[in-house]
């Protein structure tokens, strides 16, 4: 039988600047202060980011993120999940 893994509580990822997505994601957040509360051991951590043309239907494409967020919030082993606003520059 999987084990499902405990759920832990992650801070909140506060961006290092305005342009976060612009930069390296190792520099985009405070990611020692986000895992300050988890055990040391292994863990895994998939981070993507998309870039929107700019004839993108925005309404459509929140709503499906959304979709997506409340779909794997549900699913067992997910620990967090962080959606940020869209820039900008897309």
């Amino acid at each position: 039988m999987l084990a499902i893994p405990t759920p832990v509580t992650l801070r909140q990822p506060v961006a290092t600047s305005e342009d976060y997505m612009l930069l390296p994601i190792e520099a985009v957040f405070t990611w020692a202060e986000c895992f300050d509360p988890v055990d040391r051991g292994d863990w895994y951590l998939v981070v993507y980011r998309c870039k929107h043309r700019d004839d993108a239907d925005e309404a459509r494409l929140t709503q499906l993120d959304a979709d997506a967020i409340g779909e794997a919030s549900e699913t067992p082993g997910l620990h967090f999940y962080f959606a940020g606003p869209p820039t900008a520059t897309g």
